[in-house]
């Protein structure tokens, strides 16, 4: 398949951003107060993907954070690491099409074991984020309780603990 410039690319425009551009297509036909009032209403209602592209850049400064205070990482180190810049941009390219805060929180707990992780492969690593898309907040929850250890699991027991089999 080739790319011709004829050809549309597609969007991850949501209904919120359609809704969003429609509104300020009206505020901008009113004569004479339509810019003014445009700007008050850009500034007032952020369009939903801008929405989100922000949420998820704050989670990024909440990971790098945390990968300077528990891992003493520094950030032009991490600016250095081709390796974390890839995880982030496709961390990042999931997040922005995602509304789902489960998802989000395993996309930045992904991003931030792509910078401590040393026993992890690339391939492991971009193929869990991968499934992080994949999977709904359901199979999210079954795996990390998978990884908890079922309460009735000979590994915690009951209580706490362990039971003999």
């Amino acid at each position: 398949m080739t790319n011709r410039p004829e050809e549309k690319v597609p969007t991850t425009e949501t209904a919120g951003d359609k809704a969003h551009l429609g509104a300020r297509a009206l505020i901008a036909s009113i004569p004479v107060l339509g810019g003014p009032a445009l700007e008050i209403f850009n500034w007032l209602i952020m369009p939903p993907l801008e929405k989100r592209k922000a949420e998820w850049m704050n989670r990024v400064s909440e990971a790098i954070v945390e990968l300077q205070e528990k891992f003493d990482l520094e950030i032009e180190k991490l600016a250095e690491n081709e390796h974390f810049i890839s995880i982030l941009l496709h961390a990042t390219s999931i997040a922005i099409k995602n509304h789902q805060a489960d998802k989000i929180s395993a996309l930045k707990k992904a991003l931030i074991n792509s910078a401590t992780e040393k026993n992890t492969s690339e391939d492991q690593q971009f193929a869990f984020i991968n499934l992080i898309n994949e999977f709904t907040p359901t199979h999210l929850k079954i795996l990390y309780d998978m990884h908890q250890g079922f309460c009735w699991s000979p590994i915690v027991g009951t209580q706490g603990h362990k039971v003999d089999l």
